[in-house]
């Protein structure tokens, strides 16, 4: 466990925000690409802490040395940039996500490589995440309904861009200081048409989260988006997942051969 530095809570060891007080957190992870000091993107910034690691890659708090600002620096992984055509794929997209402006998708203001890496320089958000948000219980159904619809709209924007997220759960919608939810972790955001399989074989989303053919390994669309979002909508009025499963493989079999808990869903909310 990785204790907050503000307020003491005990967060799991890849935590980026505090699940208390939604404070930024330093990963305890060892295998962090640069330490605090070095500085990246051709000297403009400076890395102050690794804020977390996830599935896509490394994400840092960092200063930007010419617009005296603070930042988020987030870096893919090597294996999701390895093979030249899916660099040139991914970086095409992240520029296109850097000219998306909307208030419910986090803005992508520049994106640079380093080495053999690819970078994107993202708003840094104080609110933490809508997981931490989770962790203190089901949302009233206003405030659920409220959230959704905001996600929804800059979902909207992502769509309206060509671009298909893949990967919306309640880790990946950041908040800002007053508790506006804002779409990231777009690294897999991607043209509809592509293949869900990397180069390595590996599936990329969140089984929870995924759609049954995204699970299949099928070209998604938006609606795939739509159906995370449903989980997501289940998850903040309930508390709770539509399914049960303990293992990768039995979330995607859930996904394809269950049908949802709707009773513990009728019992929280209005017809």
């Amino acid at each position: 466990m990785n204790a907050c530095d503000a307020c003491g809570h005990s967060n799991p060891n890849d935590a980026v925000f505090c699940g208390k007080c939604g404070s930024p957190i330093e990963s305890i992870d060892g295998g962090s690409l640069f330490r605090p000091g070095d500085v990246v993107g051709a000297g403009r910034y400076r890395i102050e802490m690794l804020l977390g690691e996830g599935g896509m890659g490394f994400v840092y708090k960092a200063t930007d040395l010419t617009l005296e600002r603070v930042v988020a620096l987030k870096f893919l992984h090597p294996e999701l940039t390895a093979h030249p055509t899916a660099r040139r794929r991914m970086a095409q997209e992240a520029r296109v996500l850097a000219r998306i402006e909307h208030p419910n998708v986090i803005q992508v203001r520049n994106v640079f490589e380093e080495g053999e890496l690819l970078a994107m320089d993202l708003e840094f958000l104080p609110g933490g995440d809508l997981l931490g948000r989770l962790r203190q219980g089901a949302l009233p159904e206003s405030d659920a309904i409220n959230v959704t619809i905001k996600i929804l709209a800059g979902l909207d924007a992502l769509h309206k861009a060509g671009l298909v997220h893949r990967d919306i759960k309640p880790e990946n919608i950041l908040l800002t200081a007053n508790g506006a939810p804002k779409i990231t972790d777009l690294g897999v955001a991607r043209d509809p048409n592509a293949r869900e399989k990397t180069q390595l074989g590996a599936t990329l989303g969140t089984p929870e989260y995924m759609s049954p053919e995204q699970i299949q390994g099928e070209v998604v669309d938006h609606r795939s988006d739509l159906y995370a979002v449903g989980i997501l909508l289940f998850q903040l009025c309930t508390g709770k997942l539509p399914f049960s499963a303990k293992s990768d493989f039995d979330w995607q079999a859930a996904h394809v051969q269950q049908a949802p808990a709707m009773g513990s869903l009728r019992q929280r909310v209005s017809p």
